[in-house]
């Protein structure tokens, strides 16, 4: 927001641009208002996690002098959410033939962006497979004689990124007769 000396009725307004900046990105913003009180907004996308510093600068026109921000405004990007889904099919196999189970895996984003990574996926503590996200997605299958006959509850967990939080699924049922 850019204000003159007196905001009522009548004053002069700024004209002009904003300039934002986090000191490696910038955009400008082109004010917009009345009795001496003009605003502006732009984007900045910042595409990794971390802590950034705005600052904004107004130029001045033929009615108002240049003037900046006196400090920076701070702005903390953390990592985002993310969700992890484990799907298997079929969902009862014989012993031994464990590996003709397929666990296909998910992992999205809360809001934009694509995890990447590892994803194990498990049955209590003994780990089946890992898979290799791609696009977000994958599958796998554990060797043959994994499980003991029985019915497993499965899980994939994702451990996060520099850009993503870690998350675990829910639990799919698979039955070794």
């Amino acid at each position: 927001q850019v204000a003159g000396p007196t905001t009522t009725a009548g004053s002069p307004t700024p004209t002009g641009t904003v300039t934002v900046t986090d000191g490696t990105r910038t955009c400008a913003a082109s004010l917009s208002g009345s009795n001496g009180v003009a605003t502006a907004s732009c984007a900045i996308t910042e595409t990794a996690t971390g802590s950034y510093s705005f600052t904004a600068s107004y130029p001045g026109d033929s009615s108002f002098a240049p003037s900046h921000t006196n400090s920076a405004t701070l702005l903390t990007v953390s990592k985002a959410t993310s969700t992890t889904k484990v799907s298997l099919s079929p969902s009862s196999v014989v012993y031994g033939h464990e590996q003709t189970a397929k666990f296909s895996v998910t992992t999205a984003p809360e809001f934009a962006g694509t995890p990447t990574g590892i994803v194990t996926v498990a049955a209590g503590t003994l780990t089946l497979c890992k898979v290799t996200l791609s696009a977000g997605k994958g599958s796998c299958s554990p060797l043959s004689s994994a499980l003991v006959a029985g019915t497993h509850s499965i899980t994939a967990t994702y451990p996060g990124s520099s850009d993503f939080g870690a998350s675990t699924s829910g639990v799919a049922k698979l039955t070794v007769t």
